[in-house]
């Protein structure tokens, strides 16, 4: 297997975030990554949880998105924060070797979102899931 078996998923990983093809990943597309992967996640948590809830009212799905978009700028706030240590130099993107090195050492790879006793993960990133999988 190598020293490096996730090699791929990382590639694979950085070039989702890196949106425009630049093969550097700047501050916005880091955060609008995981805006989308927030809001999907909450999508998500709706759809189950009312499929789920048979003969009890359903959960207003409207409101779920509703609260997931208010709570944004939370979000943003700590992606800001975690983006700012990754840019130790101030340009305005992480390289592929820092994005490398944040996947491989970061304990955060998706975001959840709960309701009940529903659970829902959205990865942020690949580098898992092969040993999510095995």
């Amino acid at each position: 297997m190598g020293n490096n078996p996730q090699k791929p998923q990382v590639i694979y990983t950085f070039k989702a975030y890196d949106k425009d093809g630049d093969n550097r990943i700047s501050r916005k597309e880091f955060i609008e990554f995981f805006e989308d992967s927030w809001k999907a996640a909450f999508m998500i948590l709706g759809d189950t949880a009312n499929k789920t809830r048979f003969n009890q009212q359903t959960i207003n799905t409207a409101k779920l998105n509703g609260w997931a978009q208010q709570n944004i700028p939370n979000l943003n706030h700590q992606i800001e924060n975690i983006f700012s240590q990754l840019d130790r130099n101030k340009k305005g993107f992480i390289d592929y070797l820092t994005f490398q090195s944040w996947v491989k050492s970061s304990n955060m790879h998706s975001i959840f979102a709960n309701f009940d006793n529903i659970k829902i993960e959205v990865p942020i990133d690949f580098y898992q899931l092969e040993k999510n999988t095995q």
